[in-house]
């Protein structure tokens, strides 16, 4: 829905086919000179695997490639690029923290800002000494020791601890035996003794909850979840999970792989990393917290106003003279196209 704002703000008109790429080539050659680039999901690749589509010597009036490759993604994944160079993959989030000029591939991202700024701002010293658990499944505390990271004693035990002031663990999962299946390593799936379930919740509520929780712990997966960032301009610092490390220099972030691999990059007040099934780092970060609580946050890339600039950029660049650099040096590397610029 950002991207859609974007282009809507800066005046640009979007439509949308729906699994028809006849529907978009007729769109297209009623205006092909007013169309600047077409976003299909990452694995539709009908048009580029169709003479028919594709523009070409014997298509004349077909889709250029360079147009109609770009792939839309969640996860920053380099695995669906189908022929042009990574720049075609767009990407809602990013595994690393610096100049964008830097990334591999085509990071357009998301906002919520809007969203969460219209949610009243709930207090520290108001807030209940409860923390809020990220799993919408109990699969996910019965994973093997890589994925689920922290023993599920954790918990309970942590409850019982004098420095975290009676600190009460909520969330809302379901308790479901069939979820990530294949991954579970112990059964039967129950739910989590020491975190009080909700069940299933909506949208609004969960708002609250993030609201008036004094972090939001991290349990492994989901990664790259959007819920740390609402957190995060909720005022609710989250704990990160680092799954792996490099032993040998365990503080080289760039070894790291965490549940939130772009969130790693951050500190306290807003962000606590803890290594997997280290339950003294588990239960520091959590007082930490709990004594040092940070004000709304949101990362700058994630205003609307930079999400917005990026989407004008992906519009506006000159994509056919990309296309035909990228081609040109393929094919002095003795690569053959049968598309045409």
């Amino acid at each position: 829905m950002s991207m859609f704002r974007a282009m809507r703000e800066l005046g640009y008109t979007v439509l949308l086919g729906i699994n028809d790429w006849d529907e978009t080539l007729r769109y297209y050659r009623m205006f092909p000179d007013q169309v600047k680039v077409i976003i299909k999901s990452a694995w539709i690749d009908d048009c580029i695997k169709d003479p028919k589509c594709i523009k070409s010597e014997v298509n004349p009036t077909g889709i250029p490639r360079w147009k109609s490759e770009f792939s839309m993604h969640f996860f920053p994944d380099t695995h669906t690029r189908f022929g042009l160079d990574y720049k075609w993959i767009i990407h809602a989030d990013r595994h690393f923290y610096g100049e964008e000029g830097a990334e591999k591939l085509q990071y357009i991202g998301y906002s919520l800002e809007d969203a969460c700024m219209k949610h009243p701002f709930v207090p520290h010293d108001q807030r209940p000494m409860a923390a809020w658990t990220l799993a919408k499944q109990a699969s996910l505390f019965h994973l093997g020791t890589k994925e689920t990271v922290f023993n599920k004693s954790y918990f309970e035990l942590a409850s019982e601890e004098p420095q975290l002031d009676g600190l009460s663990f909520r969330g809302a999962y379901q308790v479901n035996g069939e979820y990530m299946k294949g991954w579970i390593h112990d059964t039967p799936v129950q739910a989590l003794n020491g975190v009080i379930n909700l069940g299933k919740i909506g949208p609004d509520q969960f708002l609250d909850e993030l609201a008036s929780s004094r972090i939001l712990i991290g349990v492994g997966n989901p990664p790259l979840s959007p819920s740390p960032y609402v957190a995060l301009c909720m005022g609710t610092p989250f704990l990160n999970p680092i799954k792996s490390w490099d032993p040998e220099n365990p503080n080289d972030r760039s070894k790291w792989v965490s549940q939130h691999n772009y969130l790693k990059w951050l500190d306290p007040p807003y962000v606590y990393n803890v290594q997997a099934h280290a339950y003294d780092q588990f239960v520091s970060a959590i007082s930490q917290a709990i004594q040092n609580p940070p004000p709304r946050y949101v990362d700058p890339p994630m205003t609307i106003e930079n999400v917005r600039r990026r989407v004008e950029r992906l519009v506006e660049s000159d994509w056919k003279e990309l296309a035909r650099e990228y081609m040109e040096e393929k094919i002095k590397e003795g690569e053959k196209y049968t598309w045409t610029l």
